[in-house]
């Protein structure tokens, strides 16, 4: 399977619901410096806001390396192209404005 590509916004909308994200490939900057390892799994998002500030704009997502994106659930986000995100046959801005009208509800 090709690494997929999901942008940083999409992951930090994620992670800060309560999911998380494992790259299964290293993530470098435009310097070769390594910014996040294969097997981190990341589940603050104030590290995807650091990496967005360094110049990290899109992830590459390995998922055949133990790597993927998962909601606050535990349940495994398919990843279909990197033009369209999707979260479980949702395009992301749908998923946030469900994740909006929950937070109204709450």
């Amino acid at each position: 399977m090709e690494k997929e590509k999901i942008s940083i916004e999409a992951l930090i909308e994620i992670v800060a619901n309560g999911g998380c994200v494992k790259t299964g490939i290293d993530v470098y900057n435009r310097h070769d410096v390594l910014m996040l390892g294969k097997d981190v799994t990341v589940n603050n998002v104030n590290i995807l806001i650091d990496l967005k500030k360094r110049g990290i704009y899109e992830f590459p997502i390995k998922q055949d390396e133990d790597g993927g994106v998962w909601d606050r659930f535990g349940k495994k986000i398919v990843l279909l192209s990197p033009e369209k995100e999707k979260v479980n046959g949702e395009t992301i801005s749908d998923l946030e404005a469900k994740v909006e009208t929950d937070k109204n509800r709450i």
